[in-house]
């Protein structure tokens, strides 16, 4: 596990977890060994018609989307006046990330004369190609509109509205002894810029281990719901992680 400062940054002179009753804080830095994806962002949508609309999506610490606005969009000399909302998750096997998300519209078109009520939906499956920054699946659309109504399903091929999204994630934690007790904070640096806050308490493990367990901030909903355990060695090093970050999952052991 790659350890960035190069081991334990510490405040005092002493550099073994089981003589902390009389250190001062230690710092430390490491790359998270399980990728972390967030596709937050703002997204176009066209539902086949000639001009599209834009969205935006907020992924919280649960790895559930929402988002939700208004657009209006004219076809034919029909002009559409939607609301819609954002619904969906993303969750991780095996390295293997999946997203679910589902567009929900409902409004008015009206040609400046007759007026009609329609609704419409899309429902992506997609998994993210890591390699390449983009969602990869099939969408189901169906629009309803006067009594008529038509599905149809197709590839779905979206890149990610942040460039810099790549999965890769930073870890800052800051711990000390209080009362008798190791306690910190944690922060998760995504590459797109998003940080997630923790709590973290802590325990030894024989002379040179300590296990970090980090919830995430409660006060937070882009951190509540996220949880982290950290096995990490005298040397800053990272040997084991579980848990599940923005609902994706962090297992991973240095020795498998």
């Amino acid at each position: 596990m790659k350890n960035i400062v190069g081991g334990i940054v510490l405040a005092g002179s002493l550099g073994l977890f089981g003589l902390m009753t009389n250190a001062e804080a230690v710092v430390y830095t490491n790359e998270l060994p399980v990728g972390i994806w967030d596709i937050s962002g703002s997204y176009d949508e066209d539902l086949g018609l000639d001009e599209s609309f834009e969205f935006t999506i907020n992924q919280d610490g649960k790895g559930k989307f929402s988002g939700y606005g208004s657009a209006t969009v004219s076809e034919d000399d029909i002009d559409l006046f939607m609301d819609f909302i954002i619904k969906g998750k993303i969750k991780s096997k095996n390295g293997v990330y999946y997203v679910d998300q589902k567009l929900i519209i409902k409004g008015m078109a009206t040609d400046g004369f007759n007026t009609a009520k329609f609704s419409a939906s899309t429902s992506v499956k997609a998994e993210i190609d890591t390699l390449n920054k983009y969602l990869d699946g099939t969408v189901k659309v169906k629009v309803s509109i006067a009594g008529y109504s038509e599905s149809y399903e197709e590839p779905f091929y979206e890149p990610l509205d942040e460039a810099s999204m790549d999965g890769s994630a930073v870890v800052y934690t800051d711990i000390d002894e209080v009362n008798g007790k190791i306690e910190g904070v944690s922060e998760v640096h995504l590459s797109n810029g998003r940080i997630i806050y923790f709590d973290v308490n802590a325990k030894e493990i024989g002379d040179s281990m300590l296990k970090l367990i980090a919830k995430g901030d409660k006060l937070d909903p882009d951190s509540k719901g996220s949880k982290m355990v950290l096995d990490i060695d005298a040397l800053g090093d990272v040997l084991k992680s579980r848990g599940k970050i923005s609902g994706q999952n962090i297992t991973w052991d240095a020795a498998e």
